[in-house]
């Protein structure tokens, strides 16, 4: 549990059937922030300006308006992450690692394959 940031990675490294999933990770920022390597491998991270007003309609007292979003390279990712997702039709877990260069992935490896929930198992 806690925060997590997402990404979506679409690259020859994974493996076909994962490009394009949400994948979760705890190795990046835990700042909820949303990730994407695109084809050319490069890493961005969405920048998303927010306008807060007060509003006395709403429970909270305050609305919140999304002012800006744009994609942003980064460049200082010289890491291995750990991703995660499921595929609930198969109750099956996904984990990857993946390795990035100055923000270009460099490497997948797929660390298990678990063919039920709960259950581990190396391929």
């Amino acid at each position: 549990m806690g925060l997590f940031d997402t990404i979506t990675i679409d690259h020859d490294l994974v493996p076909k059937k994962y490009r394009g999933v949400g994948f979760q990770t705890k190795d990046l920022y835990k700042a909820m922030e949303e990730y994407m390597v695109r084809p050319n491998g490069k890493l961005y991270r969405k920048d998303v300006k927010m306008g807060f007003s007060v509003c006395g309609e709403s429970p909270f007292g305050f609305s919140a308006t999304i002012l800006s979003e744009k994609w942003l390279r980064k460049t200082d990712l010289d890491t291995t992450i750990e991703i995660h997702t499921s595929v609930p039709k198969k109750m099956e877990l996904v984990v990857l690692h993946i390795t990035f260069k100055k923000g270009t992935i460099c490497g997948c490896r797929r660390k298990y394959a678990p063919r039920k929930y709960g259950r581990k198992e190396d391929l």
